[in-house]
């Protein structure tokens, strides 16, 4: 049994209590670094930041540091385009596998990307560029395999839009046709649709005319024009994919001019694009819209029966006649402000407004059409509702006046009910106008968090649909901000300022069970505490501290730690599936049976592992049966539960 497990024991603690240890935290940059750019990999198992540096002799200049969280050492970066001019900041980011690092010259101009390990010189990715010219907007393809990017390279002035390997292998390749001239390719997009195309927006064709193309991502075959065409003036706006990326929904004035209207079109362009609005009022138009989660409606805002009173709507992606959503019901009679589209996509939760546009209400609907939910009972409906991840409830706050001294109300209600089957979850008292809370409902609908507000501070979880709140956070709290919940919902952390000289952050149980842990160190300038990230695995957490000098990097992980194995019994021949919970798991988690490597290791999550025990090996345990220890490292760290699992005949 490990001492922290022993203590556990003496002190009556379960193991749960110690799953929120953190590990030594380690300064990212040296000491004489002033950081101002960092990101830290999905894994959590590298850190790169930007920042300046003085180098007696030459001034200050621009440089990079990666280090790797097990080593604590940070490394310079070498290579082209550094160091940089101090008038700029270099942009660093890890590649989606987090295998690579992404950097960008001065002046916003050529990309490379490295190793993140450093094992090999930086590759020129973005490929020479025209003086004064700028690269910006690159994204990677769902795949990881090559990158898209934009910027004026070739002439200044004109942004196109090319595609080259992730890897930078081979040079890249212009992905847009001709450009008339004063034309550009568009900031709207990339899009990846399906059969590795990619779809954007530019004024190609005809100057001030945005219109939306699709090509193949390795420029293989020449672009192919998606809307019909358009004159000057009219534009296609934005647009969304389906899931399976075959169909593009967009938003354009493309038959009658600053009308805008919704259409569908497949992505190959293999069909004339389809109108699914129906005829708007002379004057009327789509104010904005949204796809379903499944692809298979589309629901708008529009003022499409009667001009100026916005209302809203649905439409099936296959055509059809739209069906309206919202209704007078709740007495407001004014315009449809904001809809909500449940996440199992089955109904649609709306704002509406009275005609004066001083009280506000909140009602649901079933996404085909039919009976309306009144969710709020003549209260002046505040902040945007919280949609549990299930989909049954809808949580918001609301006050009777929130420009004065008054009570504002965090509610909840089923979501396919009447605002009678509302319960008042937590209430605030405020003075001068109303700051809310953000809140947040874990992924499985367990618990509402909420925090991110002046007038009531500290950070809060209540059970759903209807608990009693307790408090997360400790301690005096004007402001709890940068709230996140890890991918379990277990754990969240979160930035407090108890005042402006007192900023800290912490990681805390959802369920309020046990006290938060201090992520930053004691004795750290709390005033100069911003900003901070978690890696992708919740895994690792990388903020930034300085005020009136330089400004350092720390990271700090969560210790792996061991609560409990189950089932607890195996055969010899090993092969059972065991289910481990605690803390500090990823990807890269190992897992042990008497120091023997599991036959294979599953990551649930933060808190959950599934292992399949090895065979237990020849020898006097073999007739008997044997109790062995679990035991999980990664990273740096590791946790045991003694004599945990037993092998038996």
């Amino acid at each position: 049994m490990s001492l922290r497990h022993l203590l556990a024991v003496l002190l009556g603690l379960s193991s749960s209590a110690l799953a929120q240890e953190l590990t030594p935290h380690f300064r990212a940059v040296p000491d004489d670094f002033d950081s101002d750019f960092y990101d830290v990999s999905p894994a959590g198992d590298w850190v790169v930041v930007t920042g300046v540096k003085s180098i007696p002799g030459v001034g200050y200049v621009r440089e990079v540091f990666v280090s790797r969280t097990e080593e604590e050492v940070p490394r310079k970066l070498v290579g082209p385009g550094l160091p940089g001019d101090l008038s700029n900041r270099p942009y660093v980011r890890f590649t989606p596998d987090g295998t690579r690092i992404l950097y960008q010259s001065d002046q916003y101009q050529t990309y490379y990307c490295v190793p993140a390990d450093l094992s090999s010189a930086p590759v020129e990715l973005t490929g020479p560029v025209v003086a004064d010219g700028q690269i910006y907007q690159l994204v990677y393809s769902p795949d990881g395999s090559r990158a898209v990017f934009k910027g004026d390279r070739d002439v200044k002035g004109v942004t196109e839009i090319y595609s080259v390997p992730a890897d930078g292998s081979t040079a890249p390749v212009q992905l847009n046709g001709p450009i008339v001239g004063g034309g550009d390719v568009w900031i709207a997009g990339p899009w990846f649709a399906a059969d590795e195309r990619v779809l954007y927006t530019g004024d190609l064709d005809t100057n001030d005319a945005i219109e939306l193309y699709s090509v193949p991502i390795d420029g293989s075959a020449a672009p192919v024009k998606l809307n019909a065409p358009l004159a000057s003036g009219q534009n296609v706006l934005y647009g969304f994919l389906t899931p399976d990326g075959a169909t593009f929904v967009y938003l354009a004035d493309q038959d009658v001019d600053e009308t805008f209207e919704i259409y569908r079109v497949p992505t190959d362009g293999s069909a004339a694009p389809v109108r699914l609005s129906s005829a708007l009022v002379a004057g009327g138009t789509v104010e904005t819209m949204e796809l379903t989660p499944d692809g298979s409606r589309v629901v708008y805002l529009a003022d499409q029966d009667t001009l100026g009173l916005v209302e809203l709507y649905s439409v099936p992606l296959a055509g059809g006649t739209p069906v309206k959503l919202s209704d007078t019901l709740g007495g407001l009679g004014g315009d449809t402000t904001a809809f909500w589209i449940s996440p199992d996509g089955a109904r649609v939760v709306s704002r509406q407004r009275n005609a004066a546009g001083t009280r506000w209400g909140m009602q649901s609907a079933p996404i085909t059409g039919g009976s309306f939910s009144i969710l709020t009972a003549g209260m002046f409906a505040l902040g945007d509702p919280e949609i549990s991840a299930d989909s049954d409830v809808v949580l918001w706050e609301e006050s009777a006046d929130p420009t004065s001294a008054g009570v504002f109300e965090l509610k909840s209600v089923p979501i396919d009910e009447n605002f009678q089957a509302s319960a008042v979850l937590d209430a605030c008292s405020y003075t001068g106008f109303a700051d809310l809370h953000r809140l947040f409902s874990t992924p499985d609908s367990s618990f509402l968090v909420y925090g991110d507000s002046d007038s009531c501070g500290g950070l809060w979880s209540v059970p759903l649909p209807a608990g009693v709140p307790v408090q997360v956070s400790t301690g005096p709290a004007h402001e709890t901000y940068r709230i996140q919940l890890s991918s379990d919902g277990v754990f969240v952390t979160y930035a407090q300022e108890a005042s402006f000289q007192d900023r800290r952050i912490f990681r805390a149980r959802v369920d309020g069970s046990r006290p938060p842990v201090e992520v930053t160190l004691p004795g750290q300038e709390t005033e100069g505490i911003w900003g901070y990230l978690v890696s992708q695995n919740d895994r690792c957490i990388v903020y930034e501290v300085g005020i009136g000098g330089p400004t350092s990097l720390w990271v700090t992980c969560v210790a792996v730690d061991v609560a409990s194995v189950a089932p607890r019994r195996g055969p010899f021949a090993g092969g059972t599936s065991v289910t481990i919970r605690g803390t500090g798991f990823s990807p890269e988690s190992r897992v042990f049976f008497d120091g023997v490597p599991a036959s294979s290791v599953q990551y649930r999550s933060e808190s959950k592992l599934v292992a399949v025990s090895p065979a237990l090996a020849a020898g006097p345990s073999r007739r008997l049966g044997k109790l062995v220890d679990v035991t999980v490292t990664d990273l740096a760290t590791e946790s045991t539960l003694a004599d945990s699992f037993a092998y038996s005949p």
